[in-house]
């Protein structure tokens, strides 16, 4: 398990509900929750209000400024220029007053046309020279009408019935999977069908931009694809996580090192594959993993993964090198007595009993962990005998004034600790 450290209620004086997570341009983390963005320095937690219920949608533009949308509300972050207090500029009020009720925010995300904010009514855009622009994503053919740029205004057209819509920042475009139509790109002017060579209507998806390859598509029931952008065509990737990375995923993510991170869906945790989709690391309740509601998440540029979840915020340091173990992961805490390696294994002598590190598997993403040596001891001339191993656990030291005295293990037996 790496290192995690929780960030509650009590640290930040807010709720607990924690929506949404990004990183400014200068590094620093910000989170959204009830009715409020909180800034964190590493240090001090500061509060910028927001006229929303919730913040449910953080997003850093092209240009290093930050978004902010909730129900029925968008704006930006902006600093004071009299005192660099940060404050929300409201942008809602530049829509005409009868799209002001847009619903529920989403999803936004950001390229060199603009930004796109997926709403529970519409799709917004924002682009340079124009205030607001409203793309509508309720026509029925595969081309959507480019934005009229003499208007740099419209009105906000309404979803199709039951549309589920995603919005991904992937080789600088901006790429929308609509449950309806399937994957589309934005280009020109409007959003158009991209000819993925499979049926991706009524599928969830994830892209994830990986340097130096072709993007990465993990297709909700199929797995894993290339996503080629010269093409638009899909290439199905032979790995074997497929039983992991074709269950419901929420986000995807990628590492400097070229790790991914997936973020599960269905409240199941994390998944952190290494670059080749060979190998993979489940982070879950089971395995120690604070808080698994996980609704966003961000990576810094520390390789810390940042989650927005139900109870509090978290982060988890992904550095390669580092694997915390206690008592979420079977391993006793503050009862190890000795920690040695023998052959290979790691042993600890604990109050319960022996342990020895198991190892993960990869292959289904079942991590390390500490697991017990469950075997009877016999009472024998020469020690305590391991029965079904040769380990011998020295008898103590008769002299010394009746004190019993403990003798250095036996060379066959280097995890020895002593009998109480």
């Amino acid at each position: 398990m790496p290192l995690q450290r929780h960030f509650s209620s009590d640290d930040y004086d807010g709720f607990s509900s924690v929506m949404a997570v990004a990183h400014t341009i200068e590094g620093l983390t910000l989170f959204g929750t009830y009715h409020a963005a909180i800034l964190y320095d590493g240090v001090i937690h500061e509060k910028i209000p927001v006229p929303a219920t919730y913040v449910t949608v953080l997003c850093r533009d092209h240009d290093g400024v930050m978004w902010a949308g909730g129900d029925n509300e968008i704006g930006v972050i902006e600093a004071n220029a009299a005192d660099g207090q940060l404050h929300y500029v409201s942008r809602t009020n530049l829509l005409p007053a009868a799209a002001r009720a847009f619903g529920r925010m989403r999803a936004m995300a950001a390229s060199r046309a603009g930004l796109f904010a997926a709403t529970s009514k519409g799709l917004l855009h924002f682009a340079a020279g124009f205030p607001l622009r409203s793309v509508p994503t309720d026509i029925p053919n595969s081309v959507l009408p480019p934005l009229d740029a003499t208007t740099g205004r419209a009105e906000l057209l309404p979803l199709p019935p039951e549309s589920n819509v995603q919005l991904f920042a992937i080789g600088g475009r901006v790429y929308l999977q609509d449950s309806h139509r399937g994957l589309l790109v934005f280009a020109d002017g409007g959003f158009r069908a991209v000819d993925t060579g499979r049926v991706l209507a009524g599928r969830r998806i994830q892209l994830v931009e990986r340097e130096a390859a072709p993007a990465l598509c993990v297709v909700e029931g199929e797995g894993a694809f290339r996503l080629a952008f010269a093409t638009g065509r899909l290439e199905k990737i032979t790995t074997p996580l497929d039983a992991l990375l074709a269950e419901p995923i929420g986000r995807g993510l990628r590492l400097q090192d070229g790790r991914v991170v997936f973020i599960r869906g269905n409240n199941r945790g994390v998944v952190i594959t290494d670059p080749a989709l060979q190998r993979a690391q489940v982070l879950d309740a089971k395995t120690g993993l604070a808080n698994t509601a996980i609704p966003g998440a961000a990576l810094d540029a520390d390789q810390c993964l940042w989650l927005a979840t139900a109870n509090g915020l978290l982060r988890l340091d992904l550095a390669p090198g580092l694997t915390l173990f206690d008592e979420r992961n079977a391993f006793p805490i503050g009862s190890s007595m000795s920690l040695v390696r023998h052959g290979g294994v790691l042993y600890a002598g604990t109050t319960q009993g022996l342990m020895r590190l198991v190892p993960g598997q990869p292959a289904t993403g079942n991590p390390a962990r500490m697991g017990r040596r469950n075997r009877a001891l016999r009472s024998r001339e020469r020690g305590l005998v391991q029965t079904g191993r040769r380990e011998v656990l020295p008898p103590p030291d008769r002299h010394a004034g009746g004190t019993a005295r403990h003798g250095p293990a036996r060379r066959d037996c280097p995890t020895a600790s002593p009998a109480r």
